[in-house]
């Protein structure tokens, strides 16, 4: 997830397995540690533009970078305070902070590299944006409370954010498994022959669901609220090529295998004038208007193609209008617009 939300998640776990010990100092070190793994970007300008791209999310994010790095932190941390506290609890204490930082990456679409270096694949799971306020904003605030007075808000505002972000993590599991499996039904009984397929959470919220569905040529994506939507009512798929034809002049160049595993083969590419953009459809579409066409739209990740095998030119493919984008994304939430009123299914 974003820096600010793992710098946060670190520091209430850190304050909760040394808050006797270090007292607030616990929620620097929290900060600093459950910073450290995305500190793995420092590295990328020595690196090739595929390398990078692997590089991210890996080494770093990796059970086995976890459980090593703890041992030698914690070592560290303890010549610092030496009889204060014992090495095991700041063992423990680091390794929490490293795989929760792991775990909720886990649960974005972007995911990570678990097995990294021995394999490279990237787990994800999909039920939480990138950034979501209703996760971070409760422990920055209990932050705020426990730092101020600690005597006064100290264990009962700990408890209570750390049991919040819980219930809302599970609460996003369940809701996650629900939308998919009415996605799922939805697929079948309209006859769709599904190759792969991803739901995940919208931007900044666990309401409105998003389901792309890989087939043969293309992707049939869809939109679910669970505010304003019902598993009885139909639900619309719209229809995006892939157009892997325009793909031939550059199959075999290692940029191309990257992106394709980047992107565990969810994108599109599309023709701008005499250029070819690659874009990852896993991170959502930004539309200003629920039936704005493909060729509008902006995405999070996008590449221009290029002959050069090494190089990535990641391009800025998201110049639309976000407050715009932002109040139909709102609309879809509370159900002013419907997606299967306002998309016509190509099935």
């Amino acid at each position: 997830m974003d820096s600010v939300t793992q710098a946060s998640l670190g520091a209430i776990v850190a304050y909760a397995a040394w808050n006797k010990e270090m007292g607030n100092w616990s929620f620097m070190w929290g900060a600093f540690l459950g910073t450290l793994p995305d500190l793995d970007v420092i590295i990328r300008p020595f690196l090739s533009d595929t390398a990078s791209l692997y590089w991210h999310r890996g080494e770093s994010h990796s059970i086995f970078f976890t459980i090593i790095l703890s041992f030698l932190l914690a070592f560290l941390i303890k010549k610092r305070y030496k009889d204060k506290i014992t090495y095991q609890r700041l063992y423990w204490g680091v390794f929490l902070v490293f795989a929760t930082h792991v775990l909720i990456d886990y649960f974005t679409i972007y995911g990570t590299q678990l097995l990294a270096p021995i394999s490279r694949y990237g787990f994800a799971h999909g039920n939480f944006f990138i950034i979501d306020p209703i996760f971070t904003l409760p422990i920055l605030f209990a932050i705020v409370l426990i730092a101020i007075a600690p005597r006064f808000f100290g264990k009962k505002t700990l408890n209570i954010s750390l049991g919040f972000i819980s219930i809302y993590t599970i609460y996003s599991l369940f809701a996650h498994a629900y939308t998919d499996s009415i996605f799922n039904e939805k697929l079948k009984q309209k006859g769709i022959e599904v190759q792969d397929s991803f739901t995940s959470a919208t931007p900044f919220n666990t309401i409105l669901w998003r389901n792309v569905a890989k087939v043969e040529n293309g992707f049939y994506i869809s939109y679910y609220s669970l505010l304003a939507d019902n598993a009885n009512d139909p639900i619309g798929f719209e229809f995006v090529p892939q157009n892997n034809k325009l793909l031939e002049p550059f199959k075999n160049q290692e940029n191309i295998s990257t992106l394709k595993w980047f992107s565990k083969d969810f994108y599109i590419l599309r023709k701008r004038e005499d250029k070819i953009i690659l874009s990852d459809l896993r991170f959502g579409e930004v539309r200003e208007y629920m039936d704005e066409p493909m060729s509008k739209w902006g995405f999070a990740f996008s590449w221009e193609i290029d002959k050069e095998a090494h190089r990535l030119k990641k391009i800025e493919d998201r110049n639309k209008d976000m407050k715009k984008a932002l109040n139909n994304l709102y609309a879809m939430i509370i159900g002013d617009i419907k997606f299967h009123t306002k998309i016509h299914s190509n099935i």
